[in-house]
């Protein structure tokens, strides 16, 4: 598929508008304020005396596998919602906004973007592992093998020091996995706010 036509020398063709800045500034508060939560949630999942002193109800698998779906679901959205914003600050109008927010995934947009602003941050590998657990958990098409989703799981953990989370995991093996996925969008979020905004 061929790039849809957003600016390409440079950050922008003219000054961003206030409304656009702003509209990048609250993406980006909504997007760390999901990613924090989802971290604290798993760091405390982590913390072996948090665990003991909060015990994990132990709810049916697949309301945990449906629970992780919601959050990677909410992560996607808001990370599709902040790269927008930056497409705007970097130029876009609103009919290229409108066609793009239907053309490609998040990690096609997060490309798109980082062709623009010259950066690389080889994060659409990951994007596109969490998109298949996103699928998988969300029951949004149908569920991988195994072997699968233990390989996605190590791409989107990226070495994180845990256990992969199989077909069986507790809420608490989840909960962990999302907040280290949960860090690398903060990350993400991160390195676009400070190329784009300076």
């Amino acid at each position: 598929m061929g790039d849809y036509p957003l600016p390409r020398d440079g950050l922008a063709f003219t000054p961003p508008s206030a409304s656009a800045l702003a509209a990048l500034q609250q993406a980006q508060a909504n997007l760390r304020d999901g990613c924090q939560f989802l971290i604290r949630d798993g760091q405390a999942h982590a913390d072996a005396h948090t665990a003991i002193t909060r015990p994990t109800p132990a709810y049916p698998p697949a309301f945990n596998q449906r629970r992780a779906g919601n959050a990677l679901r909410e992560l996607d959205r808001m990370l599709a919602i902040m790269l927008e914003a930056c497409a705007w600050v970097l130029g876009a109008s609103a009919h290229q906004l409108d066609v793009w927010d239907h053309w490609q995934d998040t990690s096609g947009k997060l490309r798109r973007i980082e062709a623009i602003t010259r950066q690389t941050s080889h994060g659409t590998r990951r994007l596109h592992a969490i998109a298949r657990l996103r699928r998988h958990y969300a029951a949004e098409s149908k569920g991988l093998p195994q072997a699968t989703l233990m390989r996605d799981w190590a791409c989107a953990l990226d070495g994180a020091d845990m256990a992969l989370p199989d077909t069986h995991a507790s809420w608490g093996q989840l909960a962990k996995g999302l907040g280290v996925i949960a860090n690398f969008y903060l990350g993400l979020s991160e390195r676009l706010a400070d190329r784009i905004l300076g």
